[in-house]
């Protein structure tokens, strides 16, 4: 490949060479692996599909995607990298032996020749670089109330261009706040009446038989309520894991029952019996209902954080 393949398609020798440095975003000193990355970004981020069907925008990226592929088809290849630095560096260098010559000749090109109309004497006119900066998201804002007001951005990562007509984003986005509150409300209220029946079932329709014999020795407390006609036996067994641990079983006789209950506990039972009221125990029911209370607040705080306003 010779200097005239790098130009903008002259064969003239000092017509200027296309920077394919500048036109993947890297700097002269770039990795295989960093023109191999900066590549993959840009046709991700330019690809004509991502843009409505014959529009400016679509024909922009095509042109763009052009002139990616023309410089990673020659910074990717070590040895055609190697000539494109060479012949570019002694372009370069005749680009400067001639404005040597034509200065001391006297016949130094206007750099405002072809401006119309012309800038003020005194200041020349400014250079308008066109900047890429890939990015992600990073979960912070800038001080201010301005900033306390504004929304958060649904892009996660991408790519800002920017150029003397304003700023281009292009990139990866989330589903806006308002749909992922629309998605997670229902999963939250779903799941949270699962719990409900799931707990609902098996307090009443898994219930199992089972025989557990308790010595007079094992028994701590009896307590009996005569006003609402209940009981508590409180006593030591063995849990699902064989250890020893206390168990309380608050209970209400059927009618009739409750007076041959009183005698025969006061008549067997070791330990003093006391009478007293019994106090309302947590029920599964209402360990299910806190925690969905619980639940509830958790899902708010994160619709809190998702969205727009902070």
């Amino acid at each position: 490949m010779t200097l005239a393949c790098f130009c903008h398609g002259r064969t003239h020798e000092n017509m200027p060479i296309k920077n394919y440095y500048d036109v993947l975003d890297l700097s002269p000193t770039a990795t295989s692996d960093e023109i191999k990355e900066a590549y993959r970004l840009l046709v991700s981020m330019l690809h004509p599909d991502k843009f409505p069907l014959g529009s400016k925008q679509q024909q922009w990226a095509h042109t763009k995607l052009q002139s990616i592929n023309e410089a990673y088809s020659v910074l990717k290849d070590p040895q055609q990298r190697s000539q494109y630095d060479s012949e570019t560096a002694q372009h370069k260098q005749a680009d400067r032996d001639d404005d040597v010559d034509q200065f001391v000749s006297g016949n130094a090109p206007d750099p405002n020749a072809s401006v119309w109309p012309p800038p003020p004497m005194g200041q020349p006119q400014a250079a308008q670089p066109l900047a890429v900066c890939p990015f992600k998201w990073t979960y912070r804002r800038a001080p201010g109330k301005l900033a306390a007001k504004a929304n958060i951005a649904d892009l996660r990562e991408g790519v800002l261009q920017f150029d003397p007509d304003g700023v281009i984003i292009q990139g990866k986005a989330v589903p806006r706040a308002e749909i992922r509150a629309l998605v997670l409300i229902p999963c939250v209220l779903i799941s949270l009446l699962l719990a409900v029946i799931a707990n609902s079932l098996m307090e009443y329709a898994f219930r199992q038989d089972q025989y557990l014999g308790v010595r007079w020795s094992s028994v701590r407390e009896v307590l009996l309520a005569p006003d609402k006609q209940q009981a508590c036996l409180i006593y030591d067994a063995p849990n699902y894991a064989g250890k020893i641990k206390n168990f309380s079983l608050a209970f209400t006789p059927t009618p009739g029952y409750y007076e041959s209950l009183v005698q025969a506990v006061r008549q067997y039972a070791p330990v003093p019996v006391a009478e007293d009221r019994l106090r309302m125990a947590s029920s599964p029911v209402l360990l299910a209902v806190l925690a969905a209370l619980v639940v509830g607040v958790i899902f708010f705080i994160l619709w809190a954080a998702i969205s727009p306003h902070h």
